[in-house]
């Protein structure tokens, strides 16, 4: 227990040290870099991951003085540490200080409802369940019946990183109105955006010819528009179409998601293909967001030897393909 608890405190101050900006205090940087969404274990669901952390600090120091008052301002004014986390979430993702206070306009009257605050800007809740529904009060984060796996997929992964999208999606940026944060108006609003992700990804010959689903070509170009360009980072893609090249990719690809990048991966087999996300990593084991609409864990081995049918009945085998951030 001691050596856990060193553990944590030294994963704790590595946290805090990611927020390097020099302008927040000591006190700052450890109560931002421990602020979690209730719901599951701490350590695995804090609003500022490692990415974010150096991101939002590397915002803040480029902040004109009358920008940074105004942010100061914006994060003195914060009702809790949450909504705090959540306006340095909004620098990390590349917002100007004139939307972070837009977005904190929105969710200000709820900055003291850690709960309500998780539910409309954090779409996943890390849990040790083998199989968790992802849901919004009761609506599925789900693809539906429409052949837009990667697009969905895609949708998720930007909401993790980017919170006015996430709320953009769960309330239209009409927090108080109950019309517009119904389940029925975000399912609406979802299933518009995952069709204009995956009209916008493809080809006109794909849309003249009635062909369905999306090449790897266009899950990589939709991963940099709508990934990469709120968490910094450039997706590449790796082929991963054998054990060894699997085996070979895995590593990067826990280490990734360790730091907080969401990792697309394609997988196929005799009755199709698909694509779902890494999301999570403990130990030998990796967390799957599938865009069916849960979350689930299978191990290092699953990813390597053709089992990631165990997400879920019906998924493809087969891992093929990974989009990989720098």
């Amino acid at each position: 227990h001691d050596a856990a608890r060193d553990l944590d405190k030294l994963t704790s101050e590595a946290r805090a040290h990611q927020l390097n900006s020099g302008n927040l205090s000591a006190t700052d940087k450890l109560v931002l870099g421990e602020t979690a969404v209730p719901g599951g274990p701490h350590g695995e669901n804090l609003i500022l991951n490692e990415t974010d952390a150096e991101r939002a600090s590397q915002q803040l120091d480029k902040l004109s003085p009358a920008d940074r008052a105004r942010f100061d301002d914006l994060m003195k004014n914060a009702k809790s540490p949450q909504e705090r986390a959540y306006l340095m979430k909004m620098l990390a993702a590349g917002h100007n200080v004139n939307d972070v206070a837009s977005f904190d306009g929105l969710i200000h009257n709820h900055g003291d409802d850690p709960a309500w605050l998780q539910q409309h800007l954090t779409s996943i809740v890390h849990d040790e369940g083998q199989h968790t529904d992802v849901s919004y009060y009761g609506a599925s984060w789900t693809q539906g019946q429409y052949p837009t796996c990667v697009a969905s997929s895609t949708v998720m992964a930007r909401a993790m990183v980017d919170p006015s999208y996430a709320l953009a999606l769960t309330t239209g940026n009409k927090p108080d109105d109950p019309n517009s944060t119904s389940p029925d108006a975000f399912l609406k609003r979802l299933r518009n955006e995952q069709q204009r992700v995956y009209d916008d990804g493809r080809t006109w010959w794909e849309r003249f010819t009635g062909s369905e689903g999306m090449s790897d070509d266009e899950s990589i170009d939709i991963a940099n528009d709508d990934i990469g360009k709120y968490n910094g980072q450039h997706y590449d893609h790796k082929d991963a179409d054998n054990p060894e090249k699997r085996e070979a990719v895995l590593s990067d690809v826990e280490h990734a998601v360790d730091q907080g990048k969401p990792v697309p991966f394609q997988v196929d087999g005799p009755d199709g293909a698909h694509q779902m996300v890494v999301i999570g990593h403990q130990g030998n084991m990796l967390e799957i967001y599938n865009p069916w609409g849960d979350t689930a864990w299978v191990s290092e081995d699953d990813w390597i030897n053709g089992h990631m049918d165990k997400v879920d009945g019906g998924v493809p085998p087969n891992v093929r393909g990974v989009n990989m951030p720098s």
